[in-house]
């Protein structure tokens, strides 16, 4: 196993790696897999590079990338604020979102609010930062059997139980991901280069 060149970008990718190489062996299997390994290596693919080079953390990440790789963080930034659909145009209109206070059932919930399709002015960090805490806070729901869509949910601060949601198909998700990585890694820094920013920051 070769070192890490850096976890905001090498994890990602080698998460996608994963995701790719064993993904038709977890469809092939008897009660078939391939969510839950898409689910998995979600955590890798987006929370590792949104964690290191977010700027808007109320306390910086201690590996210190934000401020280490600054024109990465600036990058990352920049692609933050991109509508969602230019930055991913290969994404279909199977993405909806929503608002709404959660009764006490929040698959009930997630049926009623989840309905409204993204809009074109909807950012990546919109989407990106429901979906990171989702994942953070575990809030994730099923629906159908096989399953047809995957809702990704997170409270609304300071509103009492209000909820954001937004639904999508398990594939959609999957394209994402690996166009996401793509995206991220299009600076991509050599080992050499990684560990002169590192020794001069130290």
């Amino acid at each position: 196993m070769s070192e890490y060149v850096n976890f905001f970008e090498d994890f990602p990718q080698r998460s996608i790696e994963v995701l790719e190489a064993f993904y038709s062996h977890a469809k092939d299997l008897q009660n078939s897999r391939e969510v839950t390994l898409t689910i998995s290596v979600a955590y890798g693919a987006l929370l590792f590079p949104f964690e290191r080079l977010r700027d808007d953390a109320k306390t910086p990440h201690p590996s210190n990338d934000l401020h280490n790789f600054p024109e990465h963080a600036e990058n990352f930034k920049a692609l933050m604020e991109k509508p969602f659909f230019s930055l991913f145009p290969m994404l279909n209109s199977e993405w909806f979102c929503g608002n709404g206070v959660v009764d006490g059932q929040i698959r009930r919930s997630a049926e009623r609010h989840a309905s409204k399709i993204v809009g074109k002015d909807k950012t990546t960090k919109n989407i990106v930062k429901l979906i990171r805490n989702a994942l953070a806070h575990s809030n994730i729901l099923s629906q159908d059997n096989p399953i047809r869509n995957l809702v990704f949910y997170s409270e609304v601060p300071n509103t009492g139980n209000k909820f954001s949601f937004l639904r999508t198909t398990p594939e959609q998700f999957k394209t994402f991901l690996v166009e996401w990585v793509k995206v991220i890694r299009k600076n991509r820094l050599s080992q050499e280069e990684y560990e002169e920013v590192l020794d001069e920051a130290a």
